[in-house]
């Protein structure tokens, strides 16, 4: 292998690896895309369990309010029957201001959670920012070596080298003559050469100088041939007359 192949070879797999960096960069994108929905998913879920602590809240405050106004009836009561009544109530108004405090405290436990969801993910786009940096910086350099050997190799073909912009190869196609063929087909027993206009797939074949598609020439044929074997028919019948007459 000569010295210039060697150089084209080295420039073309330095521009696959720039296209692979650039693949990278892409997919570094859409990592972080994924990650700022991801944030976004996490403040709402932020949101809603600050939402659902502040109502807990709100009916633990309520709970406690039932509760003081049960135990003011309770020490207002008198009789059986009215502390019973009394029991009943301070009974129920603890067994809410349970439930608003266990609500509360769930409430605070998903309130943590979502925060540290939310410390993750900005965690992620960070390290996913750092990524892209990361990748942008390689295919800048990639970038820049494969200039560098693409001019080099253009230095040593005696500057008749051009610098690559893409690390497509390019296929010679073989040459082909720009005449062409003209296309016959047999229509009602006839070799008949085939016309076509430009941007379109109608074929046409030309009678008395004139283009017609191949079904209106049938057609005319047709109606030709009709035309004759009626003429013929006259003239035979006008010859019978005739020679009867005689």
């Amino acid at each position: 292998m000569s010295e210039e192949e060697k150089t084209e070879a080295a420039a073309i797999e330095v521009e696959d690896a720039v296209l692979k960096a650039e693949k990278a960069v892409e997919a570094a994108i859409e990592v972080e895309d994924a990650v700022s929905k991801a944030e976004i998913a996490v403040a709402k879920a932020l949101r809603k369990a600050i939402i659902a602590a502040e109502k807990a809240e709100d009916a633990k405050a309520e709970a406690a309010a039932a509760k003081v106004a049960a135990e003011v009836a309770e020490k207002k009561a008198t009789g059986v029957v009215e502390v019973v009544a009394v029991v009943e109530v301070v009974a129920a108004a603890k067994a809410t201001a349970k439930a608003a405090t266990e609500a509360a405290e769930k409430a605070k436990d998903a309130k943590k959670a979502a925060v540290a969801a939310n410390s993750k993910a900005s965690e992620a786009t960070k390290a996913a920012k750092e990524k892209i940096e990361a990748a942008e910086t390689v295919v800048l350099a990639e970038r820049a070596a494969a200039k560098a050997a693409a001019e080099a190799a253009e230095a040593e073909g005696g500057g008749k080298r051009k610098l690559k912009s893409k690390s497509k190869k390019v296929v010679k196609k073989p040459a082909v003559s720009q005449k062409k063929q003209s296309i016959y087909k047999e229509i009602l027993g006839k070799q008949m050469k085939i016309y076509k206009i430009p941007d379109s797939r109608k074929e046409y074949v030309k009678y008395k100088g004139e283009l017609h598609l191949i079904a209106d020439y049938k057609d005319l044929m047709k109606q030709k041939a009709i035309a004759k074997t009626e003429t013929k028919t006259k003239v035979t019948q006008q010859k019978a007359k005739s020679n009867t007459k005689k």
